[in-house]
């Protein structure tokens, strides 16, 4: 698959994040049948909704969905195998019933729309979450606990941890819906994190590069691949990224490292020609 393919689904009005989401993986497994998984979603749903009554309200139809995912289906968290990269293909989250946070709300997600609850992503700092709107008001839902309803009191704890000294109002931001482009770039972080834990140096730079087609405007992950390349010893692709680094951060933590690089391999070219 190519790449800018996805980037371009991504953009239509009607980018369905569970597609999007096997799209992302077909990269990784380029014999990956998408239709058979598409139509497996579609056979669940069906499923699912024989067990909702056209009475049920949000909370009750939240309940069945729950009981299907995690009990009958018996999808749940991969606590002992968490930076494995199939936790965060679709298609590996599908077969092994596993995964993490952002994996599993997607399938949640999108099982939830097909029996008319309108859950929606939530890329929450450290922890992937869902929403919906509701009489009382918006309930935020935990699919990598088994969709448990968080109290504003835990989606506090949650920050602090991932976020030390956010405030409430950055609170309130961190609750809006993840648009498709987001919640793939959160799988490709998880993706990255999982690379460069491994060492896996052309896996990582592969990760990079499809986040920066995604969004040129990365900064942190233009440093990290013009990183990544001078390692590598790609001294040109290493030059142009980290000299647009320096361009757009020219104050960074790092100023006097990254200098030093680029003015190294700023010589060596001059020394070419």
């Amino acid at each position: 698959m190519n790449i800018q393919q996805l980037i371009h689904y991504l953009y239509r009005p009607d980018a369905d994040i569970f597609e999007a989401s096997l799209l992302l993986a077909q990269h990784a497994r380029p014999d990956l049948d998408i239709e058979r998984y598409m139509h497996l979603l579609h056979a669940w749903s069906v499923e699912l909704r024989e067990q909702i009554d056209p009475e049920d309200d949000v909370k009750h139809r939240i309940a069945k969905l729950n009981r299907f995912l995690f009990r009958e289906k018996g999808f749940k968290a991969d606590h002992d195998d968490f930076y494995n990269p199939a936790n965060s293909l679709m298609n590996e989250v599908i077969e092994r019933r596993r995964g993490i946070p952002v994996s599993i709300s997607i399938l949640y997600a999108t099982l939830g729309q097909r029996i008319g609850v309108d859950l929606q992503g939530i890329s929450f700092p450290g922890h992937f979450l869902v929403k919906v709107a509701v009489e009382e008001g918006v309930f935020v839902l935990d699919p990598y606990h088994y969709g448990v309803s968080l109290s504003e009191e835990q989606l506090a704890h949650l920050l602090q941890h991932a976020a030390p000294g956010a405030s409430a109002e950055m609170m309130m931001q961190f609750l809006n819906a993840a648009t498709p482009e987001e919640t793939i770039m959160r799988l490709l972080r998880s993706l990255k994190t999982v690379y460069t834990r491994q060492q896996d140096h052309e896996q990582t730079l592969d990760i990079l590069n499809i986040m920066l087609l995604l969004d040129p405007s990365l900064v942190d992950e233009r440093r990290e691949r013009g990183l990544l390349l001078y390692q590598l010893e790609c001294r040109n692709s290493a030059l142009s990224d980290l000299d647009r680094y320096l361009r757009t951060r020219p104050k960074g933590d790092d100023l006097v490292k990254i200098q030093s690089i680029v003015e190294t391999l700023k010589e060596e070219k001059a020394t070419l020609h």
